[in-house]
């Protein structure tokens, strides 16, 4: 079996490794079977959305794993990574003879290596362990370093009173028609990134909203449309494969108009000159506001309808259709109701 260079900071020959940093707990090399976490652990299956694949990864969905399944990949090219808060960490995983015999595991700027292999099959097996790391959050990342063998996790366990952290970190704001996105970087190696959107959390993202992968760790949505709710997430691009995806966040476009009244009186003009007004709500103002920048872009009715509160009588209530393309221009006078 030929060991194989990577071109990134972590990944390093098996003796330097273990010369370098000999801190490797023993108990990271323990033939322990744990089908589920220990007393002060909790335990995150391999399907958790905070851990993120990069490279080609198959799932083996047997009774044995952990919830019935787990993730492998057989190539140096191919790896996870995560976050967690906390101050433990134990890898659960599968053993068998395609496994790696040099499992590197990058916990913050350290790095330890476990041996996967063995000649029979056994799963749920923890073949490493790293105690005492500091309450704090911590970046892991874990990769073979021996190109076409095996690289499996079943599941992670850290303290009970830790967690997972997807490593992309993906935020929204809202803004005017927009939604601003910003994440971390995932990697040195990622060529760019993809942003998919979808009107319903998760997804289907299908599509995304960039014509070619960004090379930046923001986006803008300018396509956004106000009081619509939106759901993104992010992938990375790394040797032409997309990683999992990062984080979902949501975010609901509105107006940046700050209204200090509680009531104000909507002046329009119309197109042949008329001066319109209206006595009305400041709710009633931003389901106006919503409806003039929803038509705007061709979305929603042609028309709005708008509550009269004078001269009603002997009518129950008065209502008045206006259109929108006979609105030149309008004003919102607000004021306070005392």
């Amino acid at each position: 079996m030929k060991i194989i260079k990577r071109l990134t900071t972590f990944i390093v020959i098996c003796a330097i490794a273990i010369t370098s940093f000999s801190s490797v707990s023993l108990a990271a090399i323990g033939e322990n079977s744990l089908t589920d976490s220990e007393t002060g652990w909790q335990r995150y299956d391999d399907n958790n959305s905070n851990i993120v694949y990069y490279g080609n990864w198959k799932t083996d969905n047997v009774v044995g794993n952990y919830n019935s399944t787990a993730h492998y990949a057989n190539s140096v090219n191919s790896g996870y990574k995560f976050k967690f808060y906390g101050t433990k960490l134990r890898l659960i995983v599968g053993t068998a003879s395609s496994q790696s015999t040099n499992v590197a595991v990058k916990i913050d700027s350290k790095i330890f290596t476990y041996n996967s292999f063995s000649t029979d099959i056994e799963r749920c097996k923890q073949k490493f362990e790293q105690l005492d790391l500091g309450l704090g959050y911590h970046s892991v990342e874990v990769v073979s370093l021996i190109d076409n063998k095996d690289i499996q996790i079943d599941a992670i366990d850290v303290d009970d009173t830790g967690y997972l952290i997807n490593p992309f970190e993906l935020k929204a704001t809202s803004g005017e028609k927009e939604v601003e996105l910003s994440w971390n970087t995932f990697d040195d190696r990622v060529t760019g990134y993809n942003v998919y959107r979808s009107d319903k959390s998760g997804g289907p993202y299908t599509a995304p909203l960039n014509t070619n992968p960004i090379t930046s760790t923001t986006y803008t949505d300018s396509s956004a449309k106000n009081v619509s709710t939106y759901y993104y997430i992010v992938r990375a691009v790394m040797n032409g494969i997309e990683s999992s995806n990062s984080n979902e966040v949501c975010a609901t476009p509105k107006s940046e108009s700050v209204y200090t009244g509680n009531k104000a009186i909507l002046e329009i003009t119309m197109t042949n000159g008329t001066i319109k007004e209206y006595d009305l709500t400041m709710n009633e103002i931003d389901k106006f506001l919503t409806w003039y920048d929803n038509r705007s872009d061709g979305v929603g009715k042609s028309y709005y309808r708008i509550i009269k509160r004078s001269n009603v009588k002997p009518f129950n209530s008065r209502y008045e259709y206006l259109q929108f393309d006979k609105i030149y221009s309008f004003e919102v006078k607000e004021y306070n109701d005392k």
